[in-house]
C-alpha cells in the first residue's frame, strides 16, 4: 500500500504530482519556519522539528498491516491535526 503525505502548509490547496498506482493521500500541513520573522526563526525551526517528531511517533504506532485504506487515510489525517 502506497501512502503520500504532504506537509507543506500550502499543499492542501495545491494539485499533488501524479503518482503511479493509487496512493492514499493525506495532508498534515506545517507552516514553513522560513516564513517566521527573523527574530523567531530559531524557535520556529524547533517548533516544526518537535511537531514532526510527535507526528512521526504517532504514525509509527499505526498498524499498517491490518488497516483498510480508508481507515489509514483517516488515521493519518487525524495525526495531521496534532498541534
Amino acid at each position: 500500500m502506497d501512502l503520500m503525505i504532504t506537509i507543506c502548509g500550502a499543499a492542501a490547496t495545491q494539485t499533488c504530482p501524479i503518482w503511479s498506482g493509487a496512493p492514499i493521500r493525506a495532508h498534515c500541513g506545517i507552516n514553513d519556519p522560513a516564513a517566521a520573522p527573523q527574530t523567531n526563526s530559531g524557535s520556529a525551526v524547533q517548533s516544526v522539528s518537535d511537531l514532526l517528531s510527535r507526528r512521526t511517533l504517532d504514525f509509527m504506532e499505526i498498524p499498517l498491516q491490518t488497516m483498510q485504506a480508508i481507515d489509514l487515510k483517516y488515521a493519518v489525517a487525524k495525526i495531521g491535526t496534532i498541534p
